[in-house]
């Protein structure tokens, strides 16, 4: 299946995660563009984390999580601030690509664990 079409597919989660995500990290990306420098695959944060959240709903590793998707995506919203923010403040005193490498890592994995700790959804 289209990696587009499980991301749209899912209800409109995607909004419920892009959006708080955007808005979170705008001012720290306008306050720290000078302070780091930007290679064009960190914006990568974006989609992968959130894509990674959606595979494991769509391969029902919890049996399939439901309305419970959009307090999770929101909950992984956070991730792309922070990450942008330790950017940020780390700048260029370290590797920058090795840097940005283990923020995407640790935020994928971040995702797994939030997927795993949501409960499951209640069906009445």
């Amino acid at each position: 299946m289209n990696p587009i079409h499980i991301i749209m597919s899912r209800g409109g989660i995607w909004h419920f995660y892009l959006i708080p995500a955007l808005l979170l990290s705008l001012p720290i990306w306008i306050l720290g563009r000078r302070r780091a420098r930007w290679m064009w695959w960190e914006s990568s944060i974006l989609v992968l984390p959130f894509f990674l959240f959606i595979a494991l709903d769509y391969w029902h590793v919890k049996g399939g999580l439901g309305w419970t998707l959009i307090t999770g995506s929101m909950y992984l919203s956070g991730v792309v601030p922070a990450a942008l923010l330790v950017r940020v403040i780390v700048g260029q005193r370290a590797n920058r690509i090795r840097l940005a490498s283990i923020l995407l890592i640790v935020s994928c994995l971040i995702a797994v664990v939030v997927y795993l700790l949501l409960p499951p959804s209640r069906t009445y």
